[in-house]
């Protein structure tokens, strides 16, 4: 058991790193074996054991309920010479509880779920006689931890859980005590761990991270003025004066003032309003999801400063790391695009010189072996194409 619980929190520790597909509604069998242990009067086993069934109907991506059925056999040590085998028990129970999972989309996928079940045991070897034989309904609490591992496809996942089952009897061990399981008292209670697979043999619309609609641009131009280095305001106020300086050189000037019209024009492309497509960076996304990070806003603004003073089609290029799958990836890439075109379009640019594509995983600007690196691909580009 100790081995299992090791194993377990090792899964969970894991990175979460690929994206993984969950179903809005999904019907899902599952099969897994048990290593129980007793939480009551006796503490000490031999050999534990069991296995179950289970079947979940997911009402979306995040919740669900599940029946199951499960076998588990104790055997418990004894140092009582008049008992050397110790006490046996073979334990039926008939399982209902809710699910509720957490970082959808992750290959691993942690949940969370309490419910009841109705439980059988027949008792054997119990030092009183009297305690022997079979017992049917009596009620277990349940509480339960696992996670859900998306590495075998669409149709098939790995699971690990820990459940704690209070049962409302103190004879479950064939003993009665004052000592009680995990939270105590005298009612008897057992440990189950369980690792399986689950089949997905009916499943509804897959889960994607939708962009949320009625996108507050607005609100976009006061994020990028807050996280933007430098005073913009003072910038701003100079961009009427060189571009008037500008236009002035460039009528008189013959070659002399090539240098002073350079200076002005870079100077013009860092205060936020460039005239030159090359200046534009790449506008990167938070992973799973079509919301950029923090410090893209700037490079937003200043991409529809730039496209407002040129003419031409553009192409808003998104892509993704390599994590989850290529179909996933394809479509979150056009998600990132669409994200982008529209607040450039809400800026003025003209919706019909902007051509939005999704690459998915493809063309990756870094290594994807890396956090660092998978937060570079995870970016929109624009480019000029005509």
């Amino acid at each position: 058991m100790k081995k299992f619980v090791l194993g377990f929190f090792l899964i969970l520790g894991i990175a979460f790193s690929t994206n993984a597909q969950m179903y809005n509604d999904a019907w899902v069998l599952g099969v897994g074996l048990n290593s129980v242990r007793l939480m009551s009067d006796i503490n000490a086993e031999q050999l534990d054991f069991g296995a179950g069934l289970s079947l979940r109907r997911d009402v979306n991506e995040r919740t669900g309920f599940r029946a199951t059925l499960n076998y588990n056999h104790f055997t418990t040590t004894t140092n009582n010479t008049n008992n050397p085998f110790g006490v046996t028990v073979d334990h039926i129970s008939f399982g209902f509880d809710y699910q509720f999972r957490f970082f959808i989309g992750e290959i691993v996928t942690p949940y969370l779920g309490a419910g009841f079940s109705i439980q059988y045991f027949d008792v054997q070897n119990a030092l009183v006689a009297a305690r022997n034989g079979g017992k049917f309904g009596e009620i277990g609490a349940d509480i339960m931890v696992g996670a859900i591992v998306d590495v075998l496809g669409p149709d098939w996942k790995l699971f690990g859980e820990l459940q704690n089952t209070t049962i409302s009897s103190d004879r479950f061990d064939g003993t009665e005590g004052a000592n009680g399981g995990i939270f105590g008292g005298w009612l008897d209670s057992y440990i189950k761990g369980s690792v399986g697979v689950q089949y997905y043999f009916s499943k509804g619309e897959e889960y994607k991270e939708e962009l949320p609609g009625g996108v507050d641009y607005a609100k976009i131009d006061g994020i990028a003025k807050k996280y933007a280095a430098g005073d913009n305001s003072k910038l701003e106020a100079k961009v009427d004066q060189l571009t008037e300086r500008i236009a002035a050189l460039e009528k008189k000037s013959d070659g002399k003032d090539a240098k002073t019209l350079q200076e002005i024009k870079d100077a013009l492309r860092a205060s936020g309003k460039g005239f030159a497509v090359e200046d534009l960076k790449p506008i990167y996304f938070k992973k799973n999801t079509a919301n950029m990070e923090l410090d893209s806003y700037q490079s937003l603004v200043h991409a529809a400063n730039v496209l407002n003073s040129l003419g031409g089609e553009y192409e808003v290029a998104g892509y993704t790391d390599n994590t989850g799958s290529a179909e996933y990836n394809k479509s979150l890439s056009v998600q990132r695009a669409e994200f982008v075109k529209n607040y450039l379009v809400s800026r003025g640019v003209d919706a019909a010189k902007l051509t939005v594509k999704g690459y998915g995983q493809e063309s990756p600007a870094s290594d994807n072996s890396t956090d660092d690196g998978k937060k570079m691909n995870r970016r929109v580009v624009i480019s000029k194409i005509k």
